[in-house]
């Protein structure tokens, strides 16, 4: 059995894509995983499963968010050894920055990133599935192009700090 979380894009955004958190359990529940529990409204969901089931949730998932209510979305999914690693090597952890200020967008898959930050307040650092946020000004705030969340994120979805660590500590609670 492997503990897992998978990260909806863009669930609980705007009307079109509105579920309750007990519903999105269920549909878990449904699908054969186990201990599912979700953080916030915005789609966070940990849960346990066997190997044979992680390999297609996803896609099941999925379909099931369309058929069953609706809702068009995708998910990525991270197993506990990798959001340990996520936490770990968060490479803004020596400017002890608020919460707020850190991100972590997490990628459908490993992707190549080139982006010059040089210029910038903001802080980009990408490795692999992943790519870390400083913005110290904020989502709000940041002077990071428009087009660099469109294009050069391409299929992610994004978590504050507070939220990476959180859904770990969840994870972590059922080892």
């Amino acid at each position: 059995m492997g503990i897992q979380v998978a990260f909806f894009r863009g669930l609980n955004v705007g009307k079109s894509t509105r579920i309750a958190m007990r519903d999105l359990i269920g549909a878990f529940e449904a699908l054969g995983c186990t201990s599912v529990r979700s953080y916030v409204q915005s789609g966070n969901v940990v849960f346990v499963a066997d190997a044979s089931l992680v390999s297609g949730i996803g896609e099941a998932i999925e379909q099931r968010m369309k058929s069953g209510f609706g809702v068009r979305t995708w998910v990525t999914l991270r197993d506990l050894d990798a959001m340990r690693a996520i936490v770990s090597s968060n490479p803004f952890l020596d400017l002890n920055a608020p919460p707020t200020s850190v991100a972590v967008a997490f990628h459908r898959s490993n992707v190549e990133l080139a982006f010059d930050d040089s210029a910038l307040a903001d802080r980009v650092e990408h490795r692999g599935s992943e790519t870390w946020l400083y913005l110290p000004n904020g989502f709000s705030g940041t002077n990071l192009p428009a087009s660099f969340f469109a294009k050069q994120l391409g299929e992610a979805t994004t978590r504050n700090w507070r939220t990476v660590t959180k859904v770990l500590e969840m994870m972590e609670a059922l080892v």
